[in-house]
């Protein structure tokens, strides 16, 4: 995987855009969990697209965070299995691919065009924990601007004034989420005033507040596939969610 990212690097023509020197002290964060490409398409995720947009200008930010992964890809590979090598539908992944190049390159170019900051954090999904990763290389190698951490680790945290961001997808390890952020980022969590805990998986939002550390499960505009219709998971609202943070204080959270 490092020698195709080699390859692919030198064939990347790196965008450059000029960003704004004035903002307001304000952090936006765009995780858009479980997506799944290749059940769902661009054109699907349209609307989500021109939404996202017209939030990223709608102010000058100070930062606006992405995270990318959480089963961003329906299969990891071309024989439609997933990480683990389980058997799901087959997706064309050179199209997947395609669509979620053009969908996030455009949504990252126009967040250096109304920010002071831009990161990237890469958050691995039971589905495609390869391509994806791959992906988020090549956006990296795309973007020098932007400041990316694509580690392969399955707890990430994120640091913004007095506000404290963990992530995690959530198929493992759930029931000690609080616990295990706790260890490995007791003292970023004591320093922050708003502790907020992110993971996907299950396609619906469920709110959890722990003694102020605030697990979300969010929800997801996935398409559903063969499995969650066969075993009946359909009924859940298909949207994500975006969330407007202060410098200490969570003020907004919009459902796109």
């Amino acid at each position: 995987l490092e020698k195709l990212l080699e390859l692919v690097k030198k064939e990347i023509k790196p965008i450059e855009v000029v960003q704004p020197k004035e903002s307001e002290d304000k952090l936006l964060e765009i995780p858009l969990f479980d997506m799944h490409f290749g059940i769902a398409n661009l054109r699907y995720y349209y609307d989500t697209y021109k939404d996202i947009i017209n939030k990223i200008q709608s102010r000058k930010w100070d930062t606006i965070l992405f995270v990318v992964g959480q089963d961003l890809f329906h299969n990891d590979g071309f024989t439609g299995k997933t990480t683990s090598g389980t058997m799901i539908d087959k997706v064309d992944m050179e199209q997947a691919w395609s669509d979620a190049d053009t969908f996030y390159s455009g949504l990252i170019e126009k967040a250096l065009e109304n920010s002071k900051n831009v990161e990237v954090i890469y958050s691995n999904g039971n589905h495609d924990q390869g391509i994806c990763y791959g992906f988020v290389k090549t956006l990296e190698a795309k973007f020098p601007q932007v400041k990316f951490d694509s580690r392969m680790q399955q707890r990430k945290g994120f640091t913004w004034r007095n506000v404290f961001l963990g992530f995690s997808h959530g198929d493992r390890g759930r029931a000690r989420l609080e616990k295990n952020f706790l260890r490995e980022y007791r003292t970023e969590i004591a320093n922050a005033e708003i502790v907020e805990v992110h993971s996907g998986h299950y396609h619906h939002e469920v709110t959890k507040d722990d003694l102020g550390i605030v697990l979300r499960s969010l929800a997801s505009k996935a398409k559903i596939d063969l499995y969650h219709y066969e075993n009946g998971f359909v009924g859940s609202m298909k949207r994500f969610q975006l969330f407007e943070y202060s410098p200490a204080s969570l003020d907004a959270i919009y459902y796109i």
